[in-house]
C-alpha cells in the first residue's frame, strides 16, 4: 500500500485475442463468396441451443466482410465458446459455434472454412 499522497503503480498485461480466418465458398462448386458478412460474437450457449441468437450483430461482436476470393480475418477474437453467423445475398445464413482455447490453440490462430449452398 503506498503511503499517503503517492501514486500507486501498476503493471497490466492485456492478452492478444485469437485470430479466426478462412474463406467462404459455394458448397456446390467451391467458386468464393465475395462481400459475405460475418459476425463473431462470445456465444451464449442456451441462445445457440435455441437458436434465439441474433442474425444481426450486437454493440461488441466483431463483424468482417469477405474479400473478392471469399477470404476473411476477424482479429482479436475472445477466448472460449464463440458463434459466428455467415450471411451473403442469395445464400441461406449458416451458424457455427467454435472454441478458442489456448491450451488447444498455442498460437492463437484457426483457420475455418464455411460452404454456403
Amino acid at each position: 500500500i503506498p503511503a499517503q499522497g503517492e501514486t500507486p503503480e501498476y503493471e497490466l498485461r492485456l492478452r492478444e485475442g485469437f485470430r479466426l480466418h478462412g474463406r467462404v465458398l459455394q458448397k456446390s462448386s467451391e467458386v468464393p463468396i465475395a462481400e459475405a458478412r460475418l459476425i463473431v460474437r462470445k456465444a451464449n450457449q442456451m441462445a445457440v441451443l435455441l437458436g434465439a441468437s441474433s442474425s444481426e450483430p450486437a454493440e461488441n461482436d466483431l463483424v468482417v466482410t469477405t474479400d473478392g476470393g471469399g477470404y476473411f480475418e476477424v482479429k482479436n477474437a475472445p477466448n472460449g465458446s464463440v458463434e459466428i453467423v455467415v450471411k451473403a445475398k442469395g445464400f441461406a445464413e449458416i451458424r457455427a459455434t467454435e472454441l478458442l482455447d489456448e491450451a488447444m490453440l498455442p498460437d492463437r490462430k484457426k483457420e475455418v472454412i464455411f460452404h454456403l449452398g
